[in-house]
């Protein structure tokens, strides 16, 4: 009975594993060994069955089976891989547990890499968006729909934008901490302090990038631009505004740090320790995806491959997500070098 399949092409194997049990799995592997390669009426494993019904336990259970290791790269009717399917339905935990599996080839892996960050992929539009050629969708209303989605978009990444800039443009003229001194009259009473110079230079920044995302946002906006380029503005502002963010985080750190150090270190020091969180909590979808990946990276190619790879991700990332952390202190330190020469 373990070979009957019933009145939809499913064999117990596929039962079991839709239903993500590994028990019943084993048991049938184990009795009956030739259910590992038994298909169903569309072609599928029990383990493209079991990706596509999110049987973790199941999907593990095949990967660390060497027995398991001649079904790995089976394609179904449409082509499809247990690989190609967790990749579909965007699944990261199943996707890293077949990844581990030294039976995906890399071109393979190549793909399914795009899901973690990469920018490049050859995979088709229409199976990606799971759209068909159709008679239903026609490029034009791909179109609509896709400059539809951007103006919703820019209308609320902009109010985000501008409230920064208005942010930022205030606490430099109208509330700089310590206040102002009366000799000269109307000079901040913190000037000349290497703290002060980074928090000026934060606001500044912040200021900078919130604008230019706020005009560029303006733009994407536009329902007379080509999509196209409507799409190109609205990521360099979305790059812009989560510049502008980390920079209100590092002028707000400063900015308490001034204001308390003189009557409360260990408040102050607190404070700027805790106002990272922010920041991770921005990246914590990238950075959840890049520790996921290590894992299997490291399973597959040892620890020295790894490291150069994983290592050099992590470098690019960081550079791209706290670059203006090198711009702020950078800048700071060098104005506080030269008022020095100078002083």
């Amino acid at each position: 009975m373990a070979y009957q399949p019933d009145n939809e092409g499913l064999l117990p194997v596929h039962v079991a594993a839709i239903s993500d049990q590994t028990i019943a799995v084993h048991i049938l592997l184990t009795k009956c060994a030739p259910c590992m390669g038994l298909r169903d009426g569309q072609g599928r494993t029990f383990l493209h069955v079991a990706v596509q019904h999110k049987g973790f336990s199941v999907v593990r259970y095949a990967c660390r089976r060497p027995e398991c290791a001649s079904i790995v790269n089976i394609q179904d009717n449409n082509g499809d891989t247990a690989l190609h399917l967790a990749v579909a339905a965007e699944n990261l935990r199943i996707f890293c547990d077949l990844l581990t599996n030294r039976e995906n080839q890399d071109r393979l892996i190549y793909k399914t890499l795009t899901r973690v960050g990469a920018k490049h992929s050859s995979c088709r539009g229409d199976k990606w968006t799971g759209r068909q050629d159709s008679e239903q969708t026609t490029a034009g209303e791909l179109d609509k729909e896709e400059a539809a989605k951007l103006t919703d978009a820019s209308r609320t990444l902009a109010v985000g934008s501008a409230l920064i800039a208005t942010m930022t443009f205030s606490a430099t003229f109208t509330r700089l901490p310590g206040g102002y001194g009366a000799d000269p009259a109307g000079t901040p009473t913190l000037a000349g302090r290497w703290f002060f110079d980074a928090f000026v230079v934060a606001s500044a920044l912040a200021f900078i990038t919130s604008s230019s995302a706020t005009v560029g946002l303006m733009y994407s906006g536009i329902a007379m631009v080509e999509v196209p380029i409507r799409r190109k503005r609205f990521l360099v502002s979305l790059f812009l505004v989560t510049s502008s963010v980390t920079c209100l985080t590092i002028a707000f750190a400063l900015g308490v740090y001034m204001v308390l150090a003189p009557v409360s270190r260990g408040t102050a020091i607190a404070i700027c320790a805790i106002s990272p969180l922010l920041l991770i909590y921005r990246n914590e979808v990238s950075l959840r995806k890049l520790v996921a990946v290590s894992g299997p990276l490291y399973a597959r190619m040892g620890f020295w491959v790894w490291l150069r790879l994983a290592g050099g991700d992590i470098l690019v990332r960081m550079l791209k997500k706290f670059w203006p952390f090198v711009v702020i202190f950078g800048l700071a330190g060098k104005l506080r070098n030269h008022q020095q020469q100078h002083g």
